[in-house]
C-alpha cells in the first residue's frame, strides 16, 4: 500500500511517501540505489538532521558496516589461529612433562614375604 501524507517528525511536509512491507525486500544490484526508511515507514533518498537540513552520506560510509564486519572476522580468525598455536604448545609441554614423570618413577620393587 502506498500513501502520501504529513510527516510527523518534520512537520507540515505533504510530499512524504510511505510504502507498507518495504523493509527487508530484495532488489537487483544493477538497479539498486539507496532508499532510507524511518521508524514510521516513511522513505526517501536523502537524509535530514533533526532541523530538517539535508545531510550527505559519503559513499564510503555506505560500505562501512560491511568493512567493520570484515575487520572483525579477520580479528577473530587471527585470535583463533593464536589460540590454536597456544594449545599445540601446551599439548607439547604436557607430553614432555608426562614423559619426564614416567622416566622418574621408581622401578617397582618385589617384596618377598618369608614365613
Amino acid at each position: 500500500m502506498v500513501q502520501s501524507g504529513i510527516d510527523g517528525t518534520l512537520g507540515q511536509v505533504n510530499n512524504s511517501t510511505y510504502i507498507s512491507n518495504i523493509r527487508d525486500q530484495d532488489v537487483p544490484l544493477a538497479e539498486a540505489f539507496f532508499v532510507f526508511i524511518d521508524s514510521s515507514g516513511k522513505l526517501g533518498t536523502s537524509l535530514v538532521d533533526a532541523a530538517g537540513n539535508r545531510v550527505s552520506v559519503p559513499a564510503s560510509q555506505a560500505s562501512k558496516p560491511q568493512a567493520m564486519l570484515n575487520r572483525k572476522v579477520e580479528e577473530l580468525q587471527a585470535t583463533v589461529a593464536q589460540l590454536t598455536q597456544q594449545l599445540k604448545e601446551q599439548a607439547a609441554q604436557i607430553q614432555k612433562v608426562s614423559a619426564q614423570l614416567e622416566v622418574s618413577k621408581p622401578a617397582p620393587q618385589v617384596v618377598v614375604n618369608k614365613p
